[in-house]
């Protein structure tokens, strides 16, 4: 996840508003970057939504840290932060996701959306 820098937000940032607006468009797609390299993760997976929060209209999004094996496959996830009955689900579904092999064992942070409107 890119962050905005210390003290500016990202409506006051255009530079740092295009940056999250590509992560997410890029996480959309089942793409992420790892060590600034373009993975693919395998979109066939998605989290489900915990239905009790779904009908409370409580969305949301997790933060986990994943590390991948240089197979490709995913050895750990690691909560940053979200809802935890959410972050249950969004880890679930990442630990299935399986991304183009590379030349060593890497990690990336994603963020994984939950939208209770759609």
């Amino acid at each position: 996840m890119i962050r905005a820098g210390a003290g500016f937000s990202t409506a006051l940032n255009p530079r740092t508003a295009a940056a999250e607006a590509t992560a997410a468009a890029l996480a959309q797609a089942g793409l992420s970057r790892a060590n600034g390299a373009l993975c693919f993760a395998t979109p066939a997976y998605g989290a489900a939504y915990p239905m009790i929060l779904l009908s409370n209209h409580i969305g949301g999004t997790v933060r986990v840290k994943v590390t991948i094996a240089s197979n490709g496959t995913v050895e750990d996830v690691e909560l940053i932060g979200g809802n935890p009955i959410l972050a249950e689900a969004a880890m679930a579904a990442v630990k299935k996701w399986v991304y183009a092999a590379g030349r060593s064992r890497t990690q990336a942070e994603i963020s994984i959306p939950f939208d209770a409107s759609r």
